[in-house]
């Protein structure tokens, strides 16, 4: 996640939320195939704070509070059936997305006085930005009985802006510019009804 410039604010992995799929797949007899899915996943994140401006003994706090990401997927799965028994089956997928993602977090912006933690001069900005974004991923699926199946998955978001340029204010810690490329890691573990 990235506040403004060229640098990001790199944020807690301690909040994680469930989201769901709805996929449709045609495997052929060679076990092989194509699938279509959509997916929604809601990442929400711990807030982070950082020392904005220094002037004397005077700090201004930025912190970056309640950042969240809601993302939905629509992919294109290419199926592999690597073996099958009975109604028992393992399958490698790979898959590619474009991704509508919505980035919210509110700003707080304040002022902290020498060793005194009382804030001064709040102002809160709540902010958002909508993308779309590009995305791949690797997968496993075990298919335990025949409408039931758990699925293993790694997926990269190729992420940030790709041109906006964008800066948060002034202040010595960010620059100005364009955002650099981004991956963000997502890994899902999944259980799937078949109908």
């Amino acid at each position: 996640m990235t506040v403004g410039g060229i640098k990001q604010i790199w944020l807690d992995k301690d909040h994680q939320t469930l989201g769901f799929r709805v996929s449709n797949e045609r495997i052929r007899p060679n076990g092989a195939g194509l699938g279509l899915s959509l997916t929604y996943w809601r990442g929400e994140f711990g807030d982070e704070s950082f020392l904005y401006k220094k002037r004397g003994a005077e700090n201004t706090i930025a912190t970056c509070r309640n950042p969240a990401h809601t993302y939905l997927f629509a992919d294109i799965n290419g199926v592999y059936i690597a073996w099958e028994a009975d109604s028992k089956a393992l399958g490698l997928y790979g898959l590619v997305s474009l991704i509508a993602d919505r980035e919210e977090y509110t700003i707080d912006l304040y002022t902290l006085l020498g060793n005194d933690p009382t804030p001064r001069n709040l102002v809160s900005n709540a902010r958002d930005n909508f993308d779309l974004r590009f995305g791949f991923g690797l997968g496993a699926r075990f298919y335990m009985f025949r409408h039931l199946s758990l699925w293993f998955e790694k997926r990269w978001i190729v992420g940030e802006r790709f041109s906006d340029s964008r800066t948060f204010g002034t202040g010595g810690l960010f620059e100005g510019g364009r955002q650099k490329t981004l991956y963000v890691p997502i890994n899902s573990l999944g259980l799937a009804i078949g109908f």
